[in-house]
């Protein structure tokens, strides 16, 4: 009897943690990281590899865009690209200006935190 009362409160406690967990990872916004180590930012032709690659990562960090009728979403997914593309523009310039050009990577999120 003790072992399944044993049992029964790890499966609880378990399951509660589990909430808790994906709770946290549900508060906070997707990221995505985009790199470019591998691109000669010099040219013409890495600038532009570069800016495809943190559209494709605006596309992965923000919503889908829904069907014609479901405007509310169509205005947070408008929302979440614009703020995501705002901040990558300003590592961008610090990129650009030399200012970060360290750290090898642009960080894309939706601005909520």
């Amino acid at each position: 009897m003790k072992s399944l009362i044993a049992i029964a409160a790890v499966t609880v406690v378990s399951f509660a943690a589990g909430q808790v967990a994906a709770q946290a990872s549900a508060d906070k916004p997707p990221t995505a990281s985009v790199s470019y180590a591998d691109l000669d930012l010099s040219r013409a032709s890495g600038r532009g590899a570069l800016q495809q690659r943190i559209e494709i990562a605006v596309q992965r960090v923000c919503p889908d865009r829904p069907a014609v009728h479901e405007l509310r979403n169509l205005t947070v997914g408008a929302q979440c690209r614009e703020a995501a593309w705002a901040g990558a523009q300003r590592q961008l310039a610090a990129v650009y200006d030399g200012r970060s050009f360290a750290q090898a990577s642009i960080e894309v999120g939706s601005g909520k935190r």
